[in-house]
Protein backbone atom coordinates (compact mmCIF):
# COMPACT_ATOMS: atom_id res chain seq x y z
CA UNK A 1 0.00 0.00 0.00
CA UNK A 2 1.12 3.31 -0.96
CA UNK A 3 1.61 5.68 1.69
CA UNK A 4 0.62 9.54 1.35
CA UNK A 5 3.31 11.75 1.88
CA UNK A 6 1.26 14.78 2.38
CA UNK A 7 -0.77 13.06 5.16
CA UNK A 8 2.04 11.86 7.17
CA UNK A 9 3.25 15.49 7.22
CA UNK A 10 0.14 16.23 8.57
CA UNK A 11 0.77 14.05 11.44
CA UNK A 12 4.49 15.36 11.90
CA UNK A 13 3.27 19.15 12.01
CA UNK A 14 0.39 17.83 14.65
CA UNK A 15 3.41 16.38 16.65
CA UNK A 16 5.39 18.88 16.59
CA UNK A 17 2.46 21.92 17.74
CA UNK A 18 1.69 19.31 20.73
CA UNK A 19 5.56 19.21 21.94
CA UNK A 20 6.50 22.61 20.69
CA UNK A 21 9.17 21.57 18.43
CA UNK A 22 10.17 23.25 15.05
CA UNK A 23 11.69 21.85 12.63
CA UNK A 24 11.74 18.09 11.66
CA UNK A 25 13.39 14.68 13.02
CA UNK A 26 13.11 15.57 16.33
CA UNK A 27 13.51 12.48 18.74
CA UNK A 28 16.29 10.89 17.29
CA UNK A 29 14.18 11.17 13.74
CA UNK A 30 10.61 9.96 14.83
CA UNK A 31 9.12 13.07 14.48
CA UNK A 32 9.36 13.10 11.20
CA UNK A 33 7.05 12.33 8.00
CA UNK A 34 9.21 9.90 6.24
CA UNK A 35 9.37 7.90 9.48
CA UNK A 36 5.64 7.91 9.51
CA UNK A 37 5.92 6.85 5.81
CA UNK A 38 7.68 4.16 6.65
CA UNK A 39 4.66 2.59 8.89
CA UNK A 40 4.99 4.26 11.99
CA UNK A 41 2.66 6.64 13.03
CA UNK A 42 1.61 4.75 15.96
CA UNK A 43 5.18 5.49 18.06
CA UNK A 44 4.77 9.11 16.77
CA UNK A 45 0.99 9.29 18.61
CA UNK A 46 2.54 7.77 21.72
CA UNK A 47 5.16 9.61 21.97
CA UNK A 48 3.75 13.02 21.28
CA UNK A 49 1.26 12.30 24.01
CA UNK A 50 4.07 10.83 26.25
CA UNK A 51 5.15 14.03 28.61
CA UNK A 52 1.01 14.66 28.68
CA UNK A 53 0.61 11.18 30.47
CA UNK A 54 3.31 11.46 32.46
CA UNK A 55 2.24 14.68 33.73
CA UNK A 56 -1.27 14.29 33.69
CA UNK A 57 -4.20 13.79 35.81
CA UNK A 58 -6.14 10.35 35.73
CA UNK A 59 -8.39 11.57 33.68
CA UNK A 60 -5.67 12.93 31.10
CA UNK A 61 -4.02 9.31 31.72
CA UNK A 62 -7.14 7.32 30.39
CA UNK A 63 -8.25 9.93 27.61
CA UNK A 64 -4.93 9.29 26.49
CA UNK A 65 -5.35 5.38 26.50
CA UNK A 66 -8.52 5.53 25.03
CA UNK A 67 -6.98 7.82 21.78
CA UNK A 68 -4.02 5.24 21.49
CA UNK A 69 -6.79 2.51 21.97
CA UNK A 70 -8.57 4.00 19.16
CA UNK A 71 -5.72 3.97 16.62
CA UNK A 72 -4.05 1.02 17.55
CA UNK A 73 -4.29 -0.36 13.91
CA UNK A 74 -1.67 1.86 13.08
CA UNK A 75 0.71 -0.13 14.99
CA UNK A 76 0.75 -2.20 11.29
CA UNK A 77 0.50 -0.57 7.87
CA UNK A 78 -3.33 -1.39 6.80
CA UNK A 79 -5.96 -0.97 4.30
CA UNK A 80 -7.22 2.02 6.40
CA UNK A 81 -3.47 3.64 7.67
CA UNK A 82 -3.55 6.78 5.69
CA UNK A 83 -7.11 7.30 6.45
CA UNK A 84 -6.37 6.88 10.07
CA UNK A 85 -2.99 9.07 9.96
CA UNK A 86 -4.88 11.99 8.65
CA UNK A 87 -7.97 11.55 11.53
CA UNK A 88 -5.57 10.84 13.58
CA UNK A 89 -3.28 13.83 13.06
CA UNK A 90 -6.97 16.21 13.94
CA UNK A 91 -7.77 14.68 16.80
CA UNK A 92 -4.32 14.57 18.42
CA UNK A 93 -4.50 18.52 18.31
CA UNK A 94 -7.98 18.74 20.18
CA UNK A 95 -6.70 16.03 22.61
CA UNK A 96 -3.83 17.94 23.60
CA UNK A 97 -6.17 21.19 24.37
CA UNK A 98 -8.62 19.32 26.07
CA UNK A 99 -6.00 17.98 28.44
CA UNK A 100 -4.29 21.36 28.52
CA UNK A 101 -7.67 22.43 30.20
CA UNK A 102 -8.34 19.99 32.51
Amino acid sequence: MARDHFTSLRLETAARKVLGLDGRGHIGGIIDADFIDAGDAYMVLAMSLTPYYIQGSQEAKNLINEFLEKYNALREVNEEYNQLVQEASSELVALVEKIRKL
